[in-house]
């Protein structure tokens, strides 16, 4: 245990490696049609299988949503899929919330000192992460990557899931 608590950083890039090899190397398992087939028949066990595979997507950058939105409207019925993926898409977004917590405003305030025009972005608008939160979810950033960013400097997580799920929400009503 002593070995693994000194080596935790490694141990977690030896196993994102390994899950990323295991991506490459059987990328046809992670279409929308297998991850469907994997589902149990029983609705209720579909529902926490799916929303299990939302919660790994926040830990595996390469985990496909498109794919997960695709199965669950082959799995559930319309409105049901819509629910379920927009609930498993709120857990994901948590989790890297959390993780960015974690990884704290310290770690985030290292990484923008390379990037000036980060850093100058974020000092502007540092008392505007709201409206930051709710552009990011319009545009083509990464999702997991922004959800750890807010997380990391320290967004209040009720203005975090509002301007998450609200805009989601938002889509849903266009729908």
């Amino acid at each position: 245990m002593k070995w693994l608590n000194r080596h935790k950083k490694w141990a977690r890039v030896i196993i994102i490696a390994v899950f990323i090899i295991i991506a490459i190397v059987n990328r046809d398992i992670f279409s929308a049609e297998n991850i469907a087939d994997f589902a149990p028949a029983s609705i209720p066990a579909a529902v926490i299988i799916f929303f299990a595979a939302y919660a790994l997507k926040a830990y595996t950058i390469i985990f496909p949503l498109m794919a997960l939105y695709a199965a669950a409207g082959l799995v559930f019925p319309t409105v049901w899929a819509i629910l379920i993926s927009y609930i498993g898409l709120i857990i994901a977004a948590g989790i890297c919330y959390i993780s960015g917590k974690k990884l704290g405003e310290y770690k985030v305030n290292q990484l923008l000192e390379k990037n000036k025009k980060a850093a100058n972005l974020l000092n502007k608008h540092k008392s505007r992460l709201f409206f930051l939160c709710l552009v990011s979810r319009a545009s083509p950033l990464p999702f997991d990557l922004c959800s750890i960013f807010f997380g990391a400097v320290n967004m209040p997580l009720w203005q975090y899931i509002l301007a998450t799920a609200g805009l989601q929400l938002l889509f849903l009503q266009a729908l």
